[in-house]
């Protein structure tokens, strides 16, 4: 007699608890990214491009870019957050470009822009625990001329 109300509350708890456990624990990247610089040299002071290229893996996912860019000297330099959205339908890939400016304090030598990005796919992910990605793109920054 016992037996039968420790499966349903089993059962009841199972319903309850494996949806919320699924969409907390489904970790799939949203996206394939891969980023580069152009120009790959520059100088403080010149508009360049981040250039990356997204392949779509799964649709509804939303989430904030923090970017900077990193000189030689281990400075960072960073710019305010962004909203990251899908813009494709799953399985489509496009290329993106956004514009900078090389900032003027930058120290000449190899430097990097790096893109910090929580991601989630639900509210679970939103609130609890974010995706993390990181996507970096190397330059390198000469000195100006006088």
């Amino acid at each position: 007699m016992m037996k039968r109300p420790l499966l349903l509350s089993f059962l009841f708890g199972a319903a309850v608890f494996s949806w919320p456990a699924y969409q907390l624990l489904n970790r799939s990247p949203a996206v394939e990214t891969t980023i580069h610089w152009e120009p790959e040299t520059v100088v403080p002071g010149q508009r360049s491009e981040a250039v990356w290229t997204v392949k779509v893996l799964r649709p509804g996912c939303r989430g904030l870019v923090y970017r900077k860019m990193i000189d030689s000297q281990g400075r960072i330099f960073a710019f305010s957050a962004v909203e990251a959205v899908i813009h494709g339908k799953v399985g489509t890939t496009d290329t993106y470009r956004s514009d900078w400016v090389i900032p003027a304090g930058m120290s000449p030598g190899p430097a990097t822009f790096r893109r910090d990005t929580e991601r989630w796919c639900n509210v679970l992910q939103h609130w609890l625990w974010p995706m993390q990605e990181v996507h970096k793109a190397h330059f390198t920054v000469v000195a100006t001329t006088p």
